[in-house]
């Protein structure tokens, strides 16, 4: 039971992790790329 708890509290911290990584590289895309127009 608790084993399944830690499980799946493990599994929800590497999606959050893993979506604000994603999160934050569109973001630096989106401010990089006018740079690079420019």
């Amino acid at each position: 039971m608790i084993k399944d708890l830690l499980l799946i509290e493990t599994i929800l911290t590497e999606r959050s992790v893993q979506f604000n990584f994603t999160k934050n590289t569109d973001l630096s895309i989106f401010y990089i790329n006018p740079l690079s127009d420019d």
